[in-house]
């Protein structure tokens, strides 16, 4: 033990009161009560380790004080020695039905009684320690059923939306192929260029959807290599300008050089998943903007990282998505990196689920804030591979890192 333990000695003589302190001398917090109505509330309120306590007393016995500790859950596990001049078998019987451990005869014999002493109080912290043992253990395997459970469904998931993904792309191709030949037949200033025109629009935006279902059930199909991240934003940029004409769309590079080492093609559909859930929220704004930013910067937060292995004051590249649409209530903020979870109307609820997907593989980290009224800030942290950190650069609270 860390701390003295604690030995609460009931008895109403004054001397059994003094001979025992002695006895157990100076390596124990000794504390004493001359009644049975006060040692219970001395029990309650300094939880002894242990207690030493005298059968015979006035008023409340040693045999209604046991009971009264036993019937209480928080104080029931407090070993019980009894104390007593009675050494007939019949009551010591009723003693330990009642819940005493151990019993102390009269007189006292000091190396017996600090030997009972130091083994109930060794045993008594190797069933503590046990007990905290199977908590955590407890607490352990429930989390691994979770996990189970949830692998399971995502599993489950995985195949579904890989197969309905798979064809639906195919019938994607074919319908953009057959717009592709219209354009040649139906030219600009033609009434029918801007229906064209729109139709590849949704398509564009359902290829990206249906990518999004087939990464979500690909396993181990990554190409990683150093790559530059601003170049990948740049042709987001254009592709999400092409969606969304009537939004500005802004793309900032606080530091030059940036790399990762991750797979392009994930990268990019990171910044199309955020682009295009951005673009959705901006839809009734007075003037909708979109910002793609990227730095180079320090994470600092006492926070610890969701599904990430980077650390204090580590350089990580951090890509954020910024709008000033309408945010995202605060009681959903928790629920929208859950699969097939949306807060708009025929939306899929993958967006943010394969980001959070892709994120976990590399260890990265990602943070969301969100205000209703004001806009969202999804920022995405890849470990950084360059050197373009210096000292001047200030740090970066990422608190919400999850």
């Amino acid at each position: 033990m860390t701390h003295k333990p604690s030995i609460l000695i009931v008895d109403d003589e004054p001397d059994n009161l003094k001979i025992l302190k002695s006895i157990l001398g100076k390596g124990y917090r000794i504390l004493v009560a001359p009644t049975g109505e006060v040692a219970l509330t001395v029990v309650a309120s300094q939880n002894p380790d242990l207690i030493l306590l005298d059968i015979v007393m006035p008023g409340m016995d040693g045999y209604e004080v046991c009971r009264s500790i036993q019937a209480d859950p928080r104080t029931q596990k407090i070993p019980i020695l009894f104390t007593t001049a009675k050494d007939g078998d019949s009551d010591e019987e009723y003693g330990l039905k009642l819940g005493a451990i151990d019993y102390i005869t009269k007189p006292y014999r000091p190396a017996i009684i600090r030997s009972r002493v130091r083994v109930h109080l060794q045993l008594k912290l190797k069933r503590d320690l046990l007990e905290a043992e199977v908590v955590r253990k407890s607490a352990e395997i429930s989390q691994l059923h979770r996990q189970f459970h949830e692998s399971q469904r995502t599993e489950l998931l995985r195949e579904l939306s890989g197969g309905i993904a798979h064809d639906a792309l195919n019938d994607c191709n074919a319908a953009c192929a057959y717009l592709a030949d219209m354009q040649e037949v139906v030219p600009e200033g033609h009434p029918l260029h801007g229906h064209v025109m729109e139709c590849l629009k949704t398509l564009q935006h359902c290829e990206i959807i249906i990518r999004g279902l087939l990464s979500h059930a690909k396993k181990n199909t990554k190409k990683q290599e150093w790559i530059n991240p601003t170049f990948i934003a740049e042709n987001a940029k254009l592709l999400l300008q092409s969606l969304a004409k009537e939004v500005t769309i802004d793309l900032i590079q606080d530091t030059p050089g940036l790399e990762i080492f991750a797979d392009a093609t994930e990268v990019h559909q990171i910044i199309m998943n955020l682009g295009i859930n951005a673009i959705s929220a901006l839809q009734d704004c007075d003037q909708p903007t979109l910002t793609l930013k990227l730095d180079c910067v320090a994470i600092n937060t006492a926070a610890p990282l969701f599904h990430t292995s980077l650390q204090q004051g580590e350089r990580c590249v951090c890509i954020s998505v910024i709008d000033n649409g309408r945010g995202i209530p605060r009681q959903a903020q928790e629920q929208v990196w859950n699969p097939f979870f949306t807060t708009k109307e025929g939306g899929t609820g993958l967006g943010l689920s394969v980001v959070r997907g892709i994120m976990k593989s590399y260890g990265g980290g990602i943070t969301l804030e969100s205000t209703e009224g004001e806009g969202t800030t999804v920022s995405v942290y890849f470990p950084c591979g360059s050197d373009s950190l210096t000292e001047g650069n200030s740090y970066v609270d990422t608190g919400s890192v999850r």
